[in-house]
C-alpha cells in the first residue's frame, strides 16, 4: 500500500471510530419475549476491527442468533458481513444475556473499504422460546414381575412426588400381596424425572401374613403427552428377609 492509501485508509478509520465510538447507550428493559441490543460501539486493534455490544435475552427467550450488518454509507443501508472467515467472538447463536464482542479482520479487505462511509449494526434473528417451566401431573397404570397391577400418579415441576398403590387382586386365602408407596421425584431433563420412594404392605401366603416394606428406585420418561416409566423394587419382609420385583408403567403427562 502506497502513502496516500493508507492515509486515506488512516482517514477513514478515523471518522469511522469518531462515529462509532460513543458511549453505550443504557438498553430499555426487555419484555419476556424479546431480545434487546444495545449501540454497537467500534475501535480499531492492530489489524481487526472491535464490535462491542450489549445484549439482553428476555425471560421467554432462549437463544437468538446474531448476525453483524455493514453500511458503505454512513447507515444509509445496511447488508450482511458475508467474510465469516474473518468474523470471530459472539456471533451465530447467543444463549446469555450480557457484554459481547465481535473481532472483524479487515486486512484483507482493506482496499475495497478505503473511502466508504463505513458503519456497522448487530442484528438479531431466530428467536427461540424458552422451554414451558410449568409442571407436570402424571397418571400411570403400572405392572410388576410379582404380577402385581397399580396405579401411580403425582406432580412435578423441579421437584415433585408421587402416590402409588399395586395388587395382586388374588382372593382370600391365595397368594395376596398389596403394596402403597410414597416418594420423591425431579426433573433431570426435559424428558427424564428420577424418583425414589418408600411405603407398607401386606404379603397373605394362604394363611399366614407378613408385613412388607416396599422401596423403589427409577425414572419416569416423558415423551410428549405419553409417559413410561420402569423401576427396581427391593421389598424387606419383616421377619424373614428381602425379596424384589420390577416394576413398568405407561400413562399420560399432563
Amino acid at each position: 500500500m502506497n502513502v496516500s492509501n493508507a492515509m486515506r485508509f488512516a482517514v477513514l478509520l478515523f471518522v469511522l471510530l469518531l462515529s462509532c465510538s460513543q458511549a453505550k447507550a443504557q438498553q430499555p428493559a426487555t419484555s419476556r419475549n424479546e431480545v434487546t441490543v444495545g449501540t454497537a460501539n467500534v475501535y480499531r486493534e492492530g489489524r481487526t476491527l472491535v464490535i462491542e455490544y450489549d445484549i439482553s435475552l428476555g425471560q421467554d427467550v432462549a437463544s437468538c442468533d446474531v448476525e453483524l450488518l455493514i453500511s458503505l454509507d454512513g447507515g444509509g443501508s445496511f447488508s450482511l458481513v458475508t467474510e465469516t472467515d474473518n468474523l470471530t467472538g459472539d456471533l451465530g447463536r447467543i444463549t446469555e444475556s450480557g457484554h459481547k464482542t465481535i473481532i472483524y479482520d479487515i486486512e484483507s479487505i482493506k482496499r475495497q473499504l478505503a473511502g466508504k462511509q463505513l458503519a456497522f449494526k448487530v442484528n438479531v434473528r431466530n428467536k427461540k422460546k424458552a422451554q414451558d417451566d410449568k409442571g407436570h401431573i402424571f397418571v400411570m397404570g403400572t405392572v410388576s414381575t410379582m404380577s402385581m397391577f397399580g396405579l401411580k400418579a403425582g406432580y412435578v415441576k423441579k421437584y415433585g412426588g408421587y402416590l402409588a398403590y399395586s395388587d395382586t387382586f388374588a382372593g382370600a386365602g391365595k397368594h395376596h400381596y398389596w403394596a402403597a408407596t410414597a416418594g420423591g421425584m425431579m426433573k433431570a431433563t426435559s424428558w427424564l424425572y428420577p424418583y425414589i420412594g418408600v411405603g407398607f404392605g401386606q404379603l397373605d401366603f394362604y394363611h399366614t401374613s407378613y408385613e412388607l416394606i416396599p422401596f423403589e428406585a427409577g425414572a419416569m420418561f416423558k415423551l410428549g403427552p405419553v409417559s413410561l416409566s420402569a423401576a427396581v423394587e427391593p421389598v424387606l419382609v419383616l421377619g424373614e428377609g428381602v425379596a424384589g420385583t420390577f416394576e413398568f408403567g405407561v400413562g399420560f403427562c399432563f
